[in-house]
């Protein structure tokens, strides 16, 4: 909640506690780190889910998630999958598009909005890249462009993995005999203050810009 002048403050000052959402010291963070061993992408035509139990204190909210795949194959080829990242309350972020890759692994590949470029329509795949996003399908509707739509939310409950295998014949593998595929949750907490508490800090804030634009 970003307040612009006094008068707004005021409005908001009418409430229990003003709950101020800002970008909070590397102290207030917590990473969670979860993993899944992963297993079989059956063929067929359907999704098969890999989950991810988040529980973090009550009151804190996303700033960060990451992705890692330490290892996914296909047989033929990674054209045969369409993969998405879905939050506990059914939001879910396009990872890969079917028709825009294609090779037959990826190998320590981390799905990150930092990395430098989205991923590529063909392998080799390894290092990071920006999911490349898009509207799904498929009976999973995309609702956000990037992980950062994660932000701000409850990380509680179950993530999901989802990945639907194209293939009529050939099953697929996450993570065959390598490490965890891991979801990497960053959280905080707001940081709260009563409603004199919160007058007084931003009227002091307020205060001080007036008086530097007069100097």
């Amino acid at each position: 909640m970003i307040l612009k002048n006094l008068k707004e403050l005021a409005i908001a000052s009418g409430v229990a506690a003003l709950s101020l959402w800002v970008s909070p010291s590397a102290e207030a963070l917590t990473t969670l780190n979860i993993t899944n061993p992963g297993g079989a992408i059956p063929s067929g035509g359907g999704f098969t889910d890999f989950s991810f139990n988040v529980s973090a204190p009550v009151g804190e909210f996303t700033t960060d998630v990451n992705l890692f795949i330490d290892s996914l194959t296909h047989p033929s080829d990674l054209s045969n999958y369409e993969i998405y990242l879905r939050d506990p309350s059914g939001t879910a972020l396009v990872l890969t598009l079917a028709e825009l890759i294609s090779g037959t692994s990826f190998a320590d590949v981390t799905f990150d909005d930092s990395a430098t470029t989205v991923l590529p329509g063909s392998g080799p795949y390894t290092g990071a890249y920006r999911p490349q996003g898009g509207s799904g399908g498929f009976g999973e509707v995309s609702n956000i462009a990037s992980l950062a739509g994660f932000n701000g939310i409850s990380p509680n409950g179950l993530w999901n993995l989802r990945i639907y295998n194209f293939d009529p014949a050939l099953d697929g593998a996450l993570s065959p005999g390598g490490t965890d595929v891991t979801l990497t949750v960053t959280t905080a907490v707001p940081f709260e203050f009563s409603p004199v508490g919160g007058v007084a800090l931003l009227g002091a804030i307020w205060a001080v810009r007036k008086f530097r634009k007069r100097s």
